[in-house]
Formats: C-alpha cells, sequence, structure tokens
C-alpha cells in the first residue's frame, strides 16, 4: 500500500492527528513531493476507523497546503512549487495590517510608472526639488480640497494643510491644540498609534464608554464637565470595531462640543472608503472640527500624503506652523503626484477598485466567520471578532502564532490596557490575494471551533 502513517496521538480529533502526521513525515521527507497516499478507503481500513475520518483528514492537510487531490487519480503530496495557496501555508498569514489590498492589475504600480513618465518630461520638474510652503503648494492644497469634496462639501483650500499622510497629522495636531498634562478624549477602543502619539507629547488620553452607534453622549458630557477640551475620533469605519456612528449621534456630541467648547479632530481616513457613509463630523460642527484625510489608506500605503482641513485660514496657519517644526513641508514630489492622480480621477479608480476587493474579501470573511461574533461592514478593510466563551486574547494570539496567522489583539486598542469582552482585529487586505485570505480565515475559524484549551496544531 506505500505510505502508512505511524501511530497517532490521542491528544486529538483522529482527522486532525492524521493530517498532523502528514505533516510531520512531509517534513522529515519521509513523504516526498509528488507521493501517492493510499486510498480513503485502504487507509481508513489499516487505521481501523471510519471513512469520513481519513475523509477529515485528507480534507484537513489539503486546507494547510501538504496535499492534491487529483479526480480520478487520488491524493498526491504537493511538490515543491509554490503556488499562493501552499505559499500561505508555508508562511504566516497576516492579519494584522491594515492597507490597501494588492490589486490585480496593480493600478497604483501602474498610475505611478505613468506618472513618472509624464513628470520627466515636463519642463516644471525642478520646482519639485524647492522648498515650498509649509501648507502646501496652493496646487496641491486645492487637488486636497478636491479629495475631501467626496466627504465635505465646498472645502476651502485656504483652510486645508497638506501633510505626510494622516498619522503626522494627528501629531502636529496634537501638538498644537494640546499641552503637556492636558487630557485627549478618544473611543474607549482607538487606534494605538493615535496613543503613541498623544504619550510621546505627554498628553493624558482617557478612553470614551462606546455602544454599538460608537461613544455614547454621558460619556463626553461628563468628561467635559471634567475639564476635557479635546476629542479625537474616528466616527465612520471605526478602527478596530467598524462602528459608524449615526448622524443623530453626531449631532448630539457636537452640541455637547458647543457647550463645553470642545474641539474635535476626525480621522476619516476609512470614511472615504464607504460610498454611503453619514455626513463627517465636520458638517455638524466646521467651527471647532479639524478634518483629517487621506490617500494612504484609500490609495496606496506608500503615498504618504494627507490632508488636515481646519475650521478657519487662522488655525490652518497654526497648524502649518507644526508641519514647519516637525518636517518643514510635505514632500513637493509625493504632493504631486498626489494631485495629478485626484485631478485625473486616478486617485478615484483605485478607490473604487480597492472598495470591490475589499467587499470580496469581506463576503468570504461572513461566509467562513458565520455563527461566531464577526462585526464589520463591507467596504472595510477590517473586522472585529468577538472571542467565543473561554478565551483570552493573549491566548487566542498565541494559537494563532502557532497555527501562522498574525491577528491584532484587542487590548492593544483599548485605552485601560484590556479589552472586554475578549476580541481581535482581522484584517483582510494585507494577504496579497483572496486565497490567501481564505486560507487564513479557514485556520482561524479552526482555532475557534476547536476552543481555547486545545493543543492540536492548527496550520
Amino acid at each position: 500500500m506505500g505510505w502508512t502513517p505511524r501511530a497517532l496521538s490521542g491528544d486529538s480529533p483522529v482527522y486532525l492527528a492524521l493530517a498532523d502526521t502528514i505533516a510531520e513525515d512531509v517534513a522529515s521527507g519521509r513523504l516526498r513531493p509528488g507521493a501517492q497516499l493510499p486510498t480513503h478507503r485502504e487507509l481508513a481500513r489499516v487505521l481501523g476507523v471510519d471513512l469520513t475520518t481519513v475523509t477529515r483528514g485528507y480534507a484537513e492537510a489539503r486546507r494547510r497546503g501538504l496535499l492534491l487531490g487529483r479526480v480520478g487519480r487520488g491524493t498526491f503530496v504537493r511538490g515543491h512549487v509554490l503556488t499562493a495557496r501552499s505559499a500561505a501555508a508555508d508562511t504566516v498569514a497576516d492579519l494584522s495590517l491594515n492597507l490597501p489590498p494588492l490589486l490585480d492589475p496593480d493600478l497604483p504600480a501602474q498610475a505611478l510608472a505613468a506618472t513618472l513618465d509624464e513628470l520627466s518630461k515636463s519642463l516644471n520638474i525642478g520646482s519639485l526639488l524647492k522648498y515650498q510652503d509649509n501648507a502646501g503648494m496652493e496646487l496641491h492644497r486645492q487637488a486636497g480640497a478636491s479629495w475631501v469634496s467626496q466627504r465635505v462639501p465646498d472645502p476651502d483650500p485656504d483652510k486645508l494643510v497638506v501633510t505626510n499622510g494622516a498619522q503626522h497629522a494627528i501629531s502636529v495636531l496634537l501638538s498644537t491644540l494640546a499641552s503637556p498634562g492636558d487630557v485627549v478624549l478618544t473611543e474607549e477602543l482607538t487606534y494605538p498609534a493615535f496613543r503613541s502619539a498623544a504619550e510621546h507629547l505627554s498628553l493624558k488620553v482617557r478612553g470614551l464608554a462606546m455602544d454599538k452607534d460608537g461613544i455614547t453622549v454621558d460619556a463626553v458630557r461628563r468628561a467635559c464637565k471634567a475639564g476635557a477640551r479635546l476629542l479625537y475620533i474616528t466616527p465612520t469605519l471605526q478602527n478596530p470595531t467598524t462602528i459608524s456612528m449615526p448622524s443623530s449621534r453626531r449631532a448630539a456630541v457636537a452640541r455637547i462640543a458647543r457647550e463645553f467648547d470642545l474641539r474635535v479632530i476626525e480621522d476619516d481616513v476609512y470614511g472615504i472608503l464607504v460610498n454611503d457613509a453619514p455626513p463627517p463630523f465636520a458638517t455638524h460642527a466646521p467651527e471647532r472640527t479639524y478634518f483629517l484625510s487621506s490617500l494612504t489608506k484609500a490609495v496606496a500605503g506608500g503615498l504618504r500624503i494627507g490632508y488636515a482641513l481646519c475650521p478657519t485660514t487662522a488655525d490652518a496657519e497654526r497648524v502649518a506652523a507644526g508641519v514647519r517644526v516637525s518636517t518643514w513641508m510635505a514632500p513637493p514630489l509625493m504632493a504631486h503626484i498626489a494631485s495629478r492622480w485626484v485631478r485625473s480621477r486616478t486617485a478615484r479608480e483605485i478607490l473604487r477598485a480597492n472598495r470591490a476587493e475589499a467587499t470580496r474579501r469581506q463576503a468570504l470573511a461572513t461566509r467562513l466567520l458565520s455563527g461566531f461574533s464577526w462585526h464589520a461592514t463591507r467596504f472595510s478593510y477590517h473586522g472585529w471578532l468577538e472571542l467565543p466563551a473561554g478565551w483570552t486574547t493573549a491566548e487566542f494570539v498565541a494559537q494563532g502564532r502557532r497555527a501562522s496567522v498574525a491577528v491584532t489583539p484587542g487590548d492593544a486598542f483599548a485605552v485601560s490596557g484590556r479589552c472586554e469582552p475578549p476580541a481581535v482585529r482581522l484584517s483582510l487586505t494585507a494577504p496579497r490575494n483572496r486565497d490567501d485570505v481564505e486560507d487564513a480565515l479557514g485556520r482561524v475559524a479552526r482555532l475557534l471551533e476547536l476552543g481555547p484549551r486545545t493543543t492540536a496544531s492548527v496550520m
């Protein structure tokens, strides 16, 4: 009969032990690439188990990228030439980074090649190597206003500052609007890099209670009564929960902001992904809201250009002074590429393609994580997975590492340092393609099914 497995471990279900044994024998060389395995019926007879057990074991080994099933010919050990799916089985599947998906064809790369070719023939290209206004060249601010107009009606370019992405804008705004020791409010689960920026500036971050619609009105009011005067918020497609705050909640928070003279930094880098999103917070309280947008998440991760739309031109001048202190100006060449893409609608075409790819990947997650507490929207790059009873975040992350899946623990987003109930963020856009996403989510689903106390190897 050829290959037969050694004694199967009794610590896990037989079908998983069979898949583990196949993995061990492939790794040791006992099973060579191209080797044919016994038929399901033959192996079931030898092992003294029912046919479905072997069928499930082989299916698990195929899911791990170890085997190939050929109709009418049998089951074979996969060769060394890696396809996208087998590569995913052999390397860590990264579900931890939120970034634009790799498109096929690669529209950003094609656009960049064409733009650089056009610029190389421009008589004015040398101007992009000179010092420019700290707020950005007028042409670049006008393009930024055009980009922001997808979310905020009729933005004034004179109130807009070009930055090195939204993260740079967050740091500049925090240093401009707050002093060391000040309290900055945010959601109780929030973007970790915001917290890092605030802590670097010796600011105190206070998390506000959330419900299914985002931060609660009562939590905002209590914090304002205690003296807080600055709020950082992601009301549309919130990171990590994917919550989008309803317009009525935004209006209620805006009323409190006016009552207590609360200034607001609205991070809308994900809001641009949602084509039916509620109007931004900036439309409810434009006189006190600093609205942040970026091409980095929506178009291309390396296109480090962001836009900070300020309440007044005087506010924009103060923010531009912060840009001068930190980097003097956003790189004119990068800003010019972004501007050309905005004016030519290339950026919006790539945005639409990214939305479509995110939607397809979310459909996979909805199918593979059905039966679990999965929170996401069809346009989002990520989703929020609440863990079943018995799991701790740390244990799930550790089991994920053993299964070669990287996820972001919910505790990383919690201002308190502890996420309750335990949860993880899964980012669906870092894997190269949908096959890799399906493979990674299959591993996650298997972990959830096995539970926290399993010692089985999940690949």
